[in-house]
């Protein structure tokens, strides 16, 4: 986010991790939520996530993909 003037980042969860899992698995994806959640506390620019995806089958599959970047902010934030 170097040169980048922000007042808010917006992180969509679940949305990419969805297609991922049925990809192959949500490695890639958790750490791009960490990625981008690190780089906004290094920034100091406040982040709101939303819910995204949904399209997914079985719907826990989305479920778990939301859960996964809750768990990353908690471990970027404590």
């Amino acid at each position: 986010m170097a040169g980048v003037t922000t007042d808010l980042r917006s992180k969509r969860a679940g949305g990419a991790r969805s297609a991922g899992e049925q990809a192959g698995g949500p490695g890639l994806e958790a750490r791009d939520d960490t990625f981008v959640l690190e780089a906004a506390r290094r920034s100091g620019v406040p982040v709101v996530v939303t819910p995204g995806g949904g399209y997914a089958r079985p719907l826990e599959v989305t479920v778990r993909a939301h859960i996964g970047t809750h768990r990353a902010a908690r471990r970027v934030w404590g």
